[in-house]
């Protein structure tokens, strides 16, 4: 399995690793104006984005994003905050203001966080983040190349892959801490044909939680076939009847 280099800031060993001590000290913050409940969310996001058309690598893009949402509950009103900075200042800063959807004052503090290890439910072997741009840039043009070679009335294809990695922890006043980490891929073809004054186009893509061991069941050859399939089918098509009709 190929070494992950996305962890999270806020994990084990980051640089603003959240560990029980400083989740407590967060939630009680939280709760320091009184309120019923309060949990805290926080969230990784590493991902690329790449776009294939009229044979040629169109766009390629990486973006990261991170943050900590804060949550109180006060009988039926909600107070929330959110930050970008994992600073102990920026953090407590987001506590304190979700907290003043209470006004009452000295709520005791969270009973002790048990860290809770959760089953992995994603069997990614190999993450894409981890593999190197011209890999995806390659499976994209196999897709092109097996769309035009499908047939010759093919004029156009598209063709784009899209990646992430997702890390979340999340801390509760009644004691729960939980951590877990999300693989996501797409993969999508679309295809146009023509046929003398008629066109129409096909798509097919697919995805999920998984690594790139999901293009060994679903290949870019069988994602753009299948778009030249159903523009292909859509070329003899009838026209769907209009106007009224008995029910």
């Amino acid at each position: 399995m190929t070494e992950n280099r996305y962890g999270a800031p806020f994990a084990p060993g980051g640089p603003t690793a959240i560990d029980a001590q400083i989740a407590q000290k967060l939630l009680a913050t939280a709760l320091s104006k009184g309120g019923d409940y309060a949990d805290l969310f926080f969230e990784y996001e590493v991902g690329g984005s790449y776009s294939f058309d009229e044979g040629i690598l169109k766009a390629a893009g990486r973006a990261v994003t991170m943050g900590l949402g804060v949550r109180v509950m006060k009988g039926d009103a909600t107070g929330y905050a959110y930050v970008e900075e994992l600073t102990m200042e920026a953090m407590e800063g987001a506590a304190k203001t979700a907290a003043q959807i209470a006004d009452g004052g000295g709520a005791p503090a969270p009973v002790g966080l048990a860290s809770r290890d959760i089953a992995s439910r994603y069997s990614a072997d190999s993450l894409s983040l981890d593999v190197p741009g011209k890999d995806k840039r390659d499976l994209l043009e196999r897709a092109d190349k097996a769309a035009r070679a499908a047939d010759s009335r093919v004029i156009r294809v598209d063709a784009s892959f899209h990646e992430q990695i997702r890390e979340i922890l999340i801390a509760t006043s009644d004691g729960k801490m939980v951590r877990d980490r999300q693989p996501m891929l797409r993969f999508g073809v679309r295809a146009i044909v023509e046929d003398g004054d008629k066109r129409q186009s096909g798509s097919s893509g697919g995805g999920g939680r998984f690594g790139m061991e999901y293009f060994e069941a679903k290949t870019p050859e069988w994602h753009a076939q299948e778009a030249v399939r159903q523009a292909i089918a859509m070329l003899d098509a009838r026209e769907a009847p209009a106007g009224e009709f008995p029910v």
